[in-house]
């Protein structure tokens, strides 16, 4: 059940991400902070930069949700982990 519920999470997680970082490619910015602050300091015309600005605040709110429903998921994954496990990195044959 996890399994599924993670990979589908996963994957529009990915696909909402790739969606914000293209606008933020095309100003060069790397958050929407940086191009909010280029609107009003006239780095940027504030059409279509406003547009571009809400479209991916909106993917980041989505992108937010979609990484805490992935950490609740990861994090119950996590409670079946020996509390002192040793045993990250180590191969077993």
């Amino acid at each position: 059940m996890y399994v599924e519920i993670a990979v589908a999470l996963l994957s529009n997680a990915i696909k909402v991400y790739g969606k914000l970082k293209k606008i933020l490619d095309k100003y060069g910015a790397s958050n929407i902070r940086e191009i909010l602050s280029g609107i009003r300091n006239g780095r940027f015309a504030e059409h279509p930069t406003y547009e571009d600005y809400l479209e991916a605040r909106s993917y980041e709110l989505e992108l937010k949700e979609l990484l805490g429903r992935l950490d609740k998921i990861i994090a119950e994954m996590r409670r079946v982990l020996s509390p002192d496990d040793n045993t990250q990195g180590v191969c077993f044959n």
